[in-house]
């Protein structure tokens, strides 16, 4: 900022100094002469703006980094409690073993790979181990990977007033863990009419619901004119 106001007044002593030099000589001393004393400004504001591009890049780099690694120990968390159910899990299993952290992380990153958004990834396991969570906190047994215990998933989803994009979220992570990870067990959710119904019409629903509140909230002010009238 203190560059640039310099700049400015550099460029306005000029203008005003040639304002009141009629011999063409003069002017041109005059044009040479704050030539010389601009560069340097220019310069330094050129040096700035790319030392702060630097800056923004290593910040981006570094966040993107972040989210990578946080993607990727998510992921292995959930390999970890379901390692034999899934493709990732035996191809670990089979080059080295789940307590050889750098071995068993560097697969999880290829898996996921540089496609594949980190963020994306990050939601995905988010609503998977909310899912495992609410299975082992049942006071019954349930398998995860059965179409059952899905279908008991969104039905609590649903009465519990779940958010309208929570249904549809979580078949979509269970898809990217069946289509990504491997867990062929998993299909028969993803295939199932009534989990993957069930999640569209939590959507649609309270989607629907959103709608009409929307719309009865612009209907008032007409409505208040209409009284008023």
């Amino acid at each position: 900022m203190y560059m640039t106001v310099t700049l400015m007044c550099h460029l306005r002593m000029l203008f005003v100094k040639i304002m009141f030099k009629p011999n063409l000589e003069e002017i041109f001393e005059i044009v040479g002469e704050a030539a010389s004393k601009l560069v340097p400004e220019m310069s330094l504001i050129v040096h700035s703006s790319q030392a702060r591009a630097n800056l923004t890049d290593k910040d981006f780099h570094a966040r993107q980094a972040e989210l990578r690694n946080l993607a990727v120990d998510k992921w292995l968390c959930i390999v970890r409690r379901h390692t034999l159910s899934s493709h990732v899990g035996q191809l670990i299993l089979s080059q080295c073993n789940l307590n050889q952290i750098d071995e068993a992380r560097e697969i999880v990153s290829a898996v996921i790979g540089t496609t594949r958004s980190s963020t994306t990834a990050i939601s995905r396991a988010n609503a998977v181990l909310k899912y495992l969570r609410w299975s082992n906190e049942r006071e019954e047994v349930l398998d995860p990977q059965a179409e059952t215990t899905a279908w008991e998933y969104v039905k609590f989803l649903k009465s519990s007033g779940a958010a309208a994009t929570v249904g549809s979220t979580w078949i979509s992570s269970i898809r990217y863990a069946v289509f990504v990870f491997g867990y062929k067990q998993l299909h028969a959710v993803v295939d199932s009419r009534r989990v993957v119904g069930q999640c569209d019409v939590m959507y649609n629903v309270c989607g629907q619901g959103h709608l009409e509140a929307s719309r009865a909230f612009h209907c008032l002010p007409s409505q208040r004119d209409a009284w008023h009238a």
